[in-house]
């Protein structure tokens, strides 16, 4: 028996430490997309602190007007692909005009081998920027490298790049996001600083460039499924612009996409897990106080069940429904004429 407790131990020990680590199977692979809603008010959202156990952004409020694909794709398919020799997946990012990163993906590392910058040209990297490197712990690993490269540009110009990127786990804990809460997610939080020196025959500008983003992964799913990116740009002689960018990635709960209803900026109804066997969680989003009832109709529009009258204040709003007494099948809850299909097993 003591031998049965020491192995249980050596069990526990290497899952917790397997689950605490970022590896391989956490980073996308081509034909993969990232679907992302931004939040449309990050004025409130503050950068996450190192070691926390858990991160709450339920009050996040989603722009569902506005869904942005992070696109992986074959860099031979890619704008410039075939200057990018070492590379064996390409992301096509969020933006106007959208900026394409060139990885070469391992199952020890990511790294960066260029990028086609948002001008459209090519910029391959001489020095490779290391990305990732795995296992990378959530509590305390960490890698520094330093990268860049140059390429030609219009009238004989150049663009040369110098940068450094800082990467580390920055946590393991409980993500709660608006209808999804992930228990066991993993942070990573990535710095990087890099300068851009245009050099032509009238002279020399510097575009310095700080960017810092936190990307929360879940074992099992490929893809970060939250995100909050802060930049910091200087043109010359010119003053810095800062923003703060964050993406929520869209829960894909069935082929169909059914349990996401999208309704509006402000106003929307999310239910999990979806389909369910026995409690489902409601979680919507109102724009303005109100009073209302909620409906659960089955697929014939029949009701099934109807709440007393409730006054809602915050603009956030949850309850656990038990559907232990409905038949399997598919259904609708409504919430002030906001419905949403749910699947009873």
């Amino acid at each position: 028996m003591k031998h049965l407790y020491i192995l249980l131990l050596c069990f526990l020990t290497t899952s917790v430490a397997k689950a605490q680590s970022l590896t391989a199977n956490e980073f996308p692979a081509i034909d993969d997309t990232l679907k992302m809603w931004t939040v449309s008010d990050t004025s409130n959202i503050v950068s996450p602190s190192k070691n926390m156990a858990t991160w709450d952004y339920t009050s996040l409020k989603l722009d569902k007007s506005k869904s942005l694909n992070y696109k992986f794709i074959k860099p031979s398919t890619a704008t410039n692909g075939a200057k990018f020799t070492t590379s064996n997946i390409a992301c096509e990012e969020p933006g106007q005009p959208a900026n394409t990163v060139f990885y070469n993906r391992t199952s020890n590392s990511v790294e960066v081998v260029g990028v086609n910058n948002l001008t459209g040209s090519a910029l391959p990297y001489s020095d490779k920027e290391k990305w990732l490197i795995y296992p990378l712990n959530a509590i305390n690993g960490s890698s520094s490298d330093t990268y860049g490269g140059s390429a030609p540009g219009l009238l004989g110009s150049q663009t040369i790049r110098n940068g450094s990127i800082v990467t580390e786990g920055y946590g393991f804990g409980e993500l709660k996001l608006p209808g999804k809460t992930y228990k066991n997610a993993i942070l990573v939080r990535l710095e990087s600083n890099y300068t851009d020196s245009l050099k032509s025959t009238f002279g020399s500008i510097a575009t310095v460039m700080k960017e810092e983003r936190f990307l929360w992964f879940v074992s099992g799913n490929r893809g970060w499924v939250f995100e909050i990116k802060n930049t910091a740009t200087s043109i010359g002689v010119g003053g810095q612009t800062q923003t703060k960018t964050v993406y929520m990635r869209q829960a894909q709960d069935s082929l169909s996409n059914i349990g996401f209803n999208q309704i509006s900026t402000n106003d929307f109804v999310v239910v999990y897990p979806n389909p369910t066997s026995d409690l489902l969680n409601v979680v919507f989003n109102v724009s303005t106080p109100m009073s209302s009832y909620i409906y659960i109709s089955d697929i014939a529009g029949k009701k099934v069940y109807e709440s007393d009258k409730i006054i809602y204040n915050q603009e956030t709003n949850s309850f656990i429904f038990n559907t232990e007494s409905l038949t399997s099948g598919i259904y609708f809850i409504n919430i002030n004429q906001k419905v949403v299909k749910f699947v009873k097993n």
